[in-house]
């Protein structure tokens, strides 16, 4: 059976908020490339269902923020989308927004039905990288969206909108559903 959660802010289908912590899925679902992008059906999903809120809303995780935390080896096939008929902000396949210091998401893949319902922020992996501060973000990388993601302002088939400083990098992501702006991220700016 399916599974609903629902909230208002940092809503997520496993988590709502982590800080400073390491996450990691099963290692069999590890994203191996060997030069061409695996099968949708080779990942296990450790998300089904509907994951409702209002802002940072995520297949898996609301919220991943702090120093040094970790995100891996995770999978959702869920719908994510926001409670009642309003718009949603910073809403993610995978995690709704990811803020703070030296971050990694790697080897997350997302296979559901993402719509912000005209909301700002929309990817399949992350909605909103944001920095805090003073600090770069890390790493997105490895990671892979099949899903159908819909949006308004800044949305991306891996993430919505980047607003980092220097050093933080998105290497080997792919995208292979067509969102309604960015290919891999919306919108992003470095300052």
């Amino acid at each position: 059976a399916n599974m609903v959660v629902a909230g208002s802010e940092s809503v997520g289908g496993l988590f709502g908020r982590a800080n400073s912590s390491t996450l990691g899925g099963p290692s069999e679902d590890d994203v191996v490339y060997n030069g061409l992008i695996p099968k949708m059906s080779s990942f296990k999903n450790q998300y089904n269902g509907h994951v409702r809120g209002r802002s940072h809303i995520g297949g898996i995780l609301g919220t991943l923020s702090g120093g040094n935390p970790t995100l891996k080896c995770f999978s959702a096939d869920c719908t994510v989308s926001p409670s009642g008929s309003s718009s949603a902000e910073s809403v993610g396949g995978i995690v709704g927004y990811v803020c703070g210091s030296q971050n990694s998401i790697t080897e997350c893949v997302f296979k559901g039905i993402l719509n912000s319902n005209g909301g700002q922020y929309a990817g399949g992996i992350i909605g909103l990288v944001d920095y805090d501060g003073y600090n770069d973000v890390g790493t997105v990388q490895d990671c892979i969206n099949f899903g159908e993601i819909t949006g308004g302002q800044a949305t991306g088939g891996i993430i919505g909108r980047m607003k980092v400083r220097s050093g933080t990098y998105v290497n080997y992501c792919v995208t292979a559903y067509r969102t309604t702006h960015g290919g891999v991220i919306g919108t992003g700016n470095v300052g």
